[in-house]
């Protein structure tokens, strides 16, 4: 449920990107706007789970402390961050974009490296484009709010690690 909900946020976050670069696809139309946003899903796969992989771990390690509240706090707080960190960067990319006409990749921050006026250009970033800021703290909100932590039902020791160490390593391999 929980990576599902971060799926959603990947299109809702694809679809912003649309609609705010609009003038650099021609021809755009609706069906072609649901191509790409079905197309987008085999990468958000991807990302998703390179970004969500400390979560997951973390969610489906096969250990009884999920009823620590510690527990529960760590798992709740990986699911945010991991799941920020991509969607931050799709927030940050819609005006990425517009000026560089690219999305962004590595080669972003070897052109910011051994620059002087950083803090400037940030300065300048947080005053003309408020509203990416606004929106990125409503998906955190959105995070925080619909996280549904994993549940532990009590059972016997030996069968709970067996099985969990099953739906562990099987999990992972999945995600990789």
């Amino acid at each position: 449920r929980n990576l599902l909900i971060v799926f959603v946020l990947y299109t809702i976050s694809r679809i912003i990107f649309i609609l705010a670069n609009v003038d650099a696809f021609p021809g755009l139309n609706i069906i072609k706007s649901l191509k790409y946003c079905l197309a987008g899903l085999r990468f958000d796969c991807s990302a998703i789970m390179y970004t969500m992989l400390p979560y997951i771990v973390i969610a489906l390690a096969p250990v009884t402390l999920r009823t620590s509240k510690i527990y529960k706090i760590i798992t709740r707080l990986s699911y945010v961050m991991c799941a920020f960190v991509g969607l931050g960067l799709n927030i940050f990319d819609i005006v990425y974009f517009a000026f560089d006409g690219r999305r962004m990749t590595s080669t972003f921050f070897n052109e910011f490296s051994g620059n002087d006026n950083n803090f400037i250009i940030a300065i300048k970033g947080i005053i003309s484009f408020w509203y990416l800021y606004l929106l990125g703290a409503l998906v955190l909100f959105v995070l925080y709010r619909l996280y549904r932590g994993p549940v532990y039902r009590g059972r016997r020791v030996l069968p709970y690690y067996l099985t969990h160490s099953a739906i562990f390593l099987f999990s992972l391999g999945m995600a990789v």
